[in-house]
């Protein structure tokens, strides 16, 4: 008997729990890696809601652009 839709369902939000709990792992260690370049590159003298507020609009232009506009070769 093939298995019924609610069973379906239950099972698909468990899987879907189990990803977002990988993506939250996952995140957390991408965090510590940038974390690691930002702190090496001397991030860690700025203001941290700068910091926020210049790493958007890198990622917003595209970091090319970014890199163009600050005069530093990509």
């Amino acid at each position: 008997m093939a298995e019924s839709a609610v069973k379906r369902l239950a099972k698909l939000r468990g899987e879907r729990d189990a990803l977002n709990a990988r993506e939250a792992e996952l995140k957390r260690e991408a965090a510590g890696e940038i974390g690691a370049a930002l702190i090496q590159a001397g991030a860690d003298a700025l203001d941290p809601a700068k910091l926020v507020k210049i790493v958007r609009q890198i990622v917003q232009v595209g970091e090319d652009e970014a890199l163009k506009r600050l005069g530093a070769k990509a």
